[in-house]
């Protein structure tokens, strides 16, 4: 099996699922990929909020975000909060665009610039 372009790493926090993704590639292959190993750990976790930490470039492409964003949908049942952490410092309008992605495909999604706030928005509720 080849190696994979990505590592991602998920870990249950007390009411929230974590995720860390880090890599140095780009492209719908690395999207498609992390984001079926994302839906697998939401599903064996039972979580419907999710903190995902990107170390990932982000060069966005409305179609291939789209296509991932509903693919990653049609992986994971009901409602799902997802607070992104950008942590490599992309380009804000390509952040801005990718979370866009992810609300137009149903999820409920928003960028927060630190861990703190993304963890006080999904245990708002």
């Amino acid at each position: 099996m080849p190696e994979k372009l990505y590592d991602l790493r998920t870990e249950q926090r007390d009411d929230y699922l974590y995720a860390r993704l880090d890599t140095d590639q780009t492209g719908l292959e690395v999207m498609v990929g992390y984001g079926n190993e994302l839906a697998a750990a939401i599903r064996r976790s039972g979580c419907d909020k999710i903190l995902f930490e990107n170390h990932a470039p982000i060069i966005y492409d409305r179609t291939k975000y789209a296509v991932a964003a509903s693919l990653f949908r049609n992986l994971v049942q009901g409602p799902i909060r997802v607070a992104i952490v950008d942590k490599r410092r992309n380009d804000k309008a390509y952040v801005g665009e990718a979370t866009a992605s992810a609300k137009a495909a149903g999820l409920d999604a928003k960028y927060f610039p630190t861990l703190e706030a993304a963890e006080a928005w999904l245990r708002e509720r």
